[in-house]
């Protein structure tokens, strides 16, 4: 095959560069077009792997070269254009790695491995999903992707660039260091993981099995698992204990390597299955590794659910890392009886955006707050077990913080978190001021006992950061509400008619403080509006030569009436 001489790459590329150079305003071009010359001509040339020289046309699928296996795509790319070649993966070179490297480009050039979708008697083969990508910037000349797999079969490799310029690509197999050993499909068959050795194979329709060994010095440190596969495949792995029970799981469609990170397991056997889960085979590779010493202040996996979470301590730090996708860690700590007066307070600090979440013993959410860093603070607990959750994007490079401390004790008068909900609604009483607290975009809840007469009530949340009082019935069913007026801050529920009960006050707005008041006002006006009429079903009846008197709460406010006559008529509405 046709080789791109060295001498013909230099002289190409010298008046090329010196034209585009002159182009760019950098006087003659020569020092620059040299330098790249002298960079393309230095090229290593493989005599073992000749390069397949791109032919146009090369626009479509079944005109570009094909390349089986590991090679080299060699070529010259015009301005803002792109060349098309065709790799296959056989079978039989299904159960490694490969890496992917880039020479030349003039500015900004870029190399995407795509899958090919199939023709379909109508339609011809066609461009599939990105499985690769590798950027080469401006000035750089060089570049590499990290190690990937991918299924066997046919791939399209387009280069891109956005000067004029020769290039060269060249695709290498990675060999592991080790090998899976079929039959290992139980725990009775596995073969041995050993740490730091990197094992390759593919999984079918059975599961692969490897024993992991930890001796009572290993299980002192954090044991690092990294699992990779096929690229845009999804991959299923999972971690058992000597009785069989699952330990751990990951489940993700692979985009870079799944990383386990920081397992704190007691000495014994483990089972790491990698589990089936397409009709192809998945090519996969697994690493084990140790890592840093197992310490009171460190996360340990598994820690997704309650029963497996690191309880945490008043005053000691905690850190720890999303290593995978959908990973969660939690943690739990525990309120006593003689503690339930006190409020306690929550820190998480890291780069990262995650949600930071209490649960109760059930796992059931009672508070969360999203950010970088953010608190779970002023909250009044019942005694009991109660976890905290931490989840988002996952960094295994970003390590976050969690403090837990005691603010004090409850003050009269005060709301007590977590009140996000119904359930968990802080005590009213009537004509007592409460003080509460917003923090970010929240719902606050109060729950009001109604003695006595009926009568009409206004519930007023006097402060800059309110935006809504609404009133429910234990039903939850509106009762009445009232929105801020601008330059007014805060907001009020008026002329709520309430027989007695329970009723729920709900305080929503933004980043404030607010005192609430729920203050009875009397009996309604029987010729007065009655709250709640704001829809249809709720309209009050209106009665020829009967006045009506009401009153708009804020601008959203509706008042709505009915009236009725029994044949047509003329009528006068003032």
């Amino acid at each position: 095959m046709r080789r791109f001489p060295a001498t013909v790459k230099a002289c190409w590329c010298l008046n090329n560069c010196r034209i585009l150079a002159l182009k760019r305003g950098l006087g003659s071009g020569l020092g620059l077009a040299s330098l790249f010359c002298a960079l393309m001509a230095a090229m290593p040339v493989d005599a073992q792997v000749p390069c397949l020289i791109e032919a146009e046309p090369n626009d479509q699928i079944d005109q570009a070269a094909t390349v089986t296996g590991s090679g080299c795509f060699e070529g010259e790319i015009d301005n803002g254009s792109q060349d098309r070649f065709v790799w296959s993966i056989p079978d039989a070179e299904g159960a490694h790695g490969w890496k992917l490297g880039f020479e030349g480009g003039y500015a900004n050039a870029r190399v995407l491995v795509q899958s090919i979708k199939p023709a379909d008697g109508t339609n011809p083969e066609a461009e599939g999903e990105e499985r690769l990508r590798v950027d080469v910037p401006e000035g750089a000349y060089t570049g590499a992707s990290p190690e990937f797999l991918l299924v066997p079969g046919r791939y399209l490799v387009d280069i891109l660039s956005a000067g004029a310029s020769p290039y060269r690509v060249r695709i290498a197999p990675t060999l592991p260091e080790a090998s899976e050993v079929e039959p290992n499909d139980s725990p009775e068959q596995a073969n041995a993981l050993n740490f730091d050795t990197v094992v390759s194979g593919a999984v079918v329709d059975q599961p692969d099995v490897f024993a992991v060994t930890l001796t009572a010095a290993y299980a002192k440190r954090h044991t690092d698992i990294e699992i990779n596969g096929a690229l845009g495949r999804y991959l299923s792995a999972e971690l058992d204990n000597a009785a069989g029970d699952m330990i751990l799981r990951a489940r993700v469609t692979i985009q870079r390597p799944i990383q386990i990170a920081d397992l704190g397991l007691d000495a014994g056997t483990y089972y790491l299955k990698i589990l089936p889960v397409a009709d192809s085979q998945m090519p996969y590779t697994v690493k084990l590794t140790h890592a840093g010493p197992r310490i009171p202040g460190r996360e340990e996996e598994p820690n997704d659910t309650l029963a497996t979470a690191k309880v945490l301590a008043a005053g000691r730090p905690m850190a720890g890392r999303l290593s995978q996708a959908g990973d969660t860690d939690v943690y739990a700590f525990d309120v006593l009886a003689a503690d339930t007066d006190k409020l306690l307070n929550f820190t998480l600090k890291e780069r990262t955006s995650r949600s930071f979440c209490l649960t109760d013993a059930a796992g059931s959410e009672l508070q969360c707050r999203h950010g970088t860093s953010v608190a779970l603070s002023g909250l009044a607990l019942p005694a009991g077990r109660y976890g905290l959750t931490v989840s988002g994007t996952d960094d295994p490079e970003d390590t976050y913080q969690i403090l837990a401390r005691v603010a004090g004790r409850r003050l009269a008068g005060t709301e007590a978190e977590p009140n996000d909900t119904p359930q968990y609604a802080t005590t009213l009483k009537a004509g007592v001021p409460m003080k509460g607290q917003l923090a970010g975009q929240e719902d606050d809840f109060y729950q009001l006992h109604v003695e006595g007469d009926a009568q009409l009530w206004t519930m007023a949340a006097a402060g800059a950061g309110v935006d809504v009082v609404a009133v429910t019935d234990f039903q939850q069913i509106p009762l009445g509400s009232g929105e801020s007026i601008k330059g007014t801050p805060g907001a009020s529920a008026t002329d709520v008619f309430l027989l007695p009960g329970d009723y729920w006050i709900k305080v929503t707005g933004t980043d404030g403080a607010y005192v609430l008041t729920a203050t009875p006002t009397g009996p309604p006006d029987p010729s007065s509006e009655r709250e709640p009429n704001n829809t249809d079903d709720q309209s009050q009846r209106l009665l020829v030569d009967q006045p009506r008197t009401g009153r708009l709460s804020d601008s959203s406010d509706r008042d709505v009436y009915r009236f009725s006559l029994f044949a047509p008529d003329h009528i006068r509405l003032t």
